[in-house]
């Protein structure tokens, strides 16, 4: 067996879509001759909690947990802030923020670089270079974000001379939500110094779409390796349905600001005001965090009666809402990585047969990805007449809608552990 040593951050019972890679990952190793050791934080402070993935941590796998110092603990305190969802998720409601909420923000973004994790490294570093000491593991893999994680992976690799693979689930420099920190030009700087960092001293590096895979390619001027996120087999393998009784728009997980298509609510209204049998029956489920403006104008709306809005379900009620839904809805980022984002539920959209609408650049990722696979469309977020005669189509006419299960079967969490496994095996094997 090839060990593997892990950090990561997310961890059950962590929520949110940050935990799902490699704890799935962690599980369909194993059949592929990876045994994986996780190291998580021992005390963590995260955003969301769901206690039902703690239920699919593979039973054995060891796991080691180092303290990590959580700086927004004290930033609540300072707050008067005592839910950690009610901080976090202000930034995603359109909350007024006052002067206080500003300069953390400001001090965040141009002082706690890359991320208020940076304080777990040092106590990371110490812990699981002792620790390989006595359990020695053949390679190393960081995962961020949180990007800090990168930092230890690569003090671990000079103090201790282990293989190490930095894993990319979302862009550094590139990030998101940069604009919310008001980061000036020497803190840009400094985080594109220390990603380049990372780049060039692991062992490998792997990204989780093909538009990261070409730019961080370029950017280090080495082969960059794409795998994927994915979907488990086991969370779709009962038959479910959409209601006979209900036609459901479902979207699930973060609605941010960035995220905001007015003529996609407009287009809907103009359907449910013209076609009565639709008033009777649609319901618009948003289970995830949702900025304030969508809010205010579905509910400024005729929609406002359908709307059925929860702040955060578990992953399991998630799955079943989206395959009991006759409509997915996928909203891209309206920024600069938007071409470069899959977005972990869009596999769970696939697995899931239900036809997807979505809304961004037809340039992307995730554009390309709904066309080969057969299930759904990406549309500009201003493409009214498209996005009528798509609603039409698929909540009041006869929908084509054939996914092309081949295609969608390289998505699994297995296929993906088997590749990964390879990559292991072969960085292991000195190749």
């Amino acid at each position: 067996m090839t060990r593997a040593l892990i950090i990561t951050y997310y961890w059950p019972p962590s929520g949110g879509g940050g935990v799902q890679r490699w704890l799935k990952m962690t599980r369909f190793l194993r059949e592929y001759g990876i045994e994986a050791v996780v190291c998580v934080p021992d005390n963590p402070d995260y955003p969301v909690l769901d206690e039902s993935l703690l239920a699919e941590i593979p039973e054995g796998v060891e796991i080691i947990r180092v303290p990590v110092f959580e700086p927004f603990r004290a930033v609540r305190t300072l707050l008067g802030k005592r839910n950690k969802k009610e901080l976090s998720v202000g930034f995603i409601e359109g909350e007024k923020t006052g002067w206080l909420t500003r300069v953390l923000g400001y001090i965040r973004g141009n002082y706690i670089i890359p991320d208020a994790r940076k304080f777990w490294v040092k106590p990371l570093v110490k812990s699981l270079a002792q620790y390989l000491q006595n359990h020695p593991a053949d390679v190393l893999i960081s995962t961020g974000p949180p990007h800090s994680v990168h930092l230890a992976g690569a003090a671990l690799k000079r103090n201790t001379g282990i293989r190490w693979v930095a894993d990319f689930r979302d862009f550094w420099k590139d990030m998101d939500h940069i604009e919310h920190f008001q980061m000036g030009e020497r803190a840009l700087e400094k985080h594109a110094a220390l990603e380049l960092k990372v780049l060039r001293e692991a062992d490998r590096v792997v990204v989780v779409t093909p538009t990261m895979a070409e730019r961080y390619s370029a950017l280090a001027g080495r082969e960059v390796d794409l795998i994927t996120n994915g979907f488990d087999e086991r969370d779709f393998e009962q038959a479910v349905r959409p209601k006979d009784d209900e036609i459901v728009i479902g979207h699930f997980g973060t609605l941010g600001a960035d995220r905001f298509t007015p003529a996609f609510w407009d287009a809907l209204t103009a359907l449910l005001d013209e076609h009565a049998p639709l008033r009777d029956k649609l319901r618009i489920a948003l289970y995830g965090p949702t900025d304030a403006s969508t809010l205010q104008y579905i509910r400024q709306s005729s929609l406002s009666a359908h709307l059925d809005y929860r702040q955060y379900v578990s992953h399991a009620e998630a799955v079943e809402a989206m395959r009991t839904s006759r409509l997915l809805l996928l909203v891209l980022n309206d920024n600069n990585s938007e071409l470069g984002r899959l977005p972990g539920k869009i596999f769970e959209y696939l697995a899931s047969a239900v036809p997807v609408l979505g809304l961004g650049s037809v340039q992307s990722d995730a554009s390309r990805l709904l066309q080969e696979t057969g299930c759904g469309q990406m549309l500009e977020r201003q493409d009214n007449a498209g996005i009528r005669s798509y609603l039409e189509t698929v909540l009041l006419g006869e929908s084509t809608h054939q996914p092309k299960r081949e295609l969608i079967g390289q998505y699994t969490r297995r296929a993906l552990a088997e590749k990964y496994a390879d990559l292991l095996k072969g960085l292991a094997a000195g190749t």
